[in-house]
């Protein structure tokens, strides 16, 4: 009887997390709409950067663009290879309109580096697209 339940449950869920990528212009258009909900983004590389925090934690920024809009990434850890100005590439994060940190606030992003060792974030992060396809 319990397996009865669960199995439709694991349906809704993968369902839930199995959306359609937007595009950066969809995601800032509909902000209010996506403000702290799971996304998965495609744009094209504007700027990257591999930075390391005081602690000694790797971690990348990113601008992504569309053709009007721009978001801003951030992934926990390194990638190798590195994206380039121009390179296309798919973001799964949780998209916050506007994040209050330390004496500043982030303004559209998609966090992509939140704790991995939960299953739901698990596909969070970037990957460059090849021939802008994933």
């Amino acid at each position: 009887m319990t397996r009865r339940l669960v199995l439709p449950f694991l349906f809704l869920a993968t369902a839930a997390f199995a959306q359609a990528p937007l595009n950066v212009d969809a995601l800032i258009q509909g902000a209010d709409r996506y403000d702290g909900k799971v996304v998965v983004v495609r744009g094209t590389i504007e700027q990257f950067r591999q930075r390391k925090s005081r602690a000694g934690n790797d971690y990348v920024t990113a601008v992504i663009k569309g053709q009007k809009s721009t978001a801003n990434v951030y992934v926990r850890g390194k990638m190798d290879p590195e994206p380039k100005k121009g390179d296309r590439v798919e973001v799964m994060g949780i998209f916050r309109k506007e994040k209050k940190l330390q004496g500043f606030s982030v303004k559209n992003e998609i966090d992509a580096g939140v704790d991995r060792k939960d299953d739901t974030t698990k596909n969070f992060g970037m990957k460059i697209l090849k021939d802008g396809k994933s």
